[in-house]
């Protein structure tokens, strides 16, 4: 079954690598939207880089050989993510979301994997944009982040969420050093805003 996976998505790996619509990205899936039909996924792969995608009916989920809802995905599950690269400014659609045997986990990296709040918890804003990284600073308007590739400042609304293991929390809270994931999107001046500051509760892969 690996192998006919493999031969599926071959054209889509290198038309990948030329000019092609299409992206795959294995790694740990973090978050979705478990009851509706259409909704948003969250996976990190091994780089610890987090890649938000959306839904339909129309995707195709895949665990063991066959076919299977959306809800009966779990929080952790090790995935192969076949995307169709969206116009400017959406987030990428999931044709295809493989479940990999044990034998066939992505790697981990050297960060370890953050839980994501219940869905009640979550900013009803919807961003396009996601960032992983140390908080260097942290003060009333903005918050820099240390990420691997250097530096970033996102500007803090009066209205973002800070979330701490699941929980609701505050600005406050925030301390320096403390490693986060941000929900965030762009002002209309181009600048990254954050929706929702995501920081404490750790899953352990599995």
């Amino acid at each position: 079954m690996r192998s006919i996976w493999l031969a599926c998505l071959l054209p889509f790996a290198l038309l990948a690598q030329g000019q092609s619509p299409g992206a795959l990205v294995a790694g740990v899936l973090l978050e979705w939207d478990a009851g509706a039909k259409a909704g948003q996924l969250s996976v990190r792969d091994g780089n610890n880089e987090v890649f938000r995608y959306r839904f339909d009916e129309k995707t195709h989920v895949e665990r063991d050989g066959q076919m299977i809802d959306v809800a009966r995905l779990h929080l952790g599950d090790k995935v192969e993510v076949l995307s169709e690269l969206p116009p400017a400014g959406a987030l990428r659609y999931a044709m295809t979301v493989h479940v990999l045997p044990p034998e066939l986990q992505p790697p981990l990296g050297a960060g370890r994997y953050r839980a994501f709040p219940p869905a009640q918890t979550r900013s009803p804003l919807a961003g396009n944009l996601s960032y992983t990284g140390v908080v260097i600073s942290v003060s009333e308007s903005r918050i820099v982040l240390r990420m691997r590739d250097g530096e970033k400042t996102i500007l803090l609304r009066p209205d973002t969420k800070y979330t701490e293991a699941g929980t609701a929390a505050k600005r406050a809270d925030l301390e320096a050093n403390t490693r986060v994931y941000v929900d965030a999107g762009r002002t209309v001046y181009g600048e990254s805003e954050a929706y929702q500051v995501i920081w404490g509760a750790v899953l352990q892969p599995r």
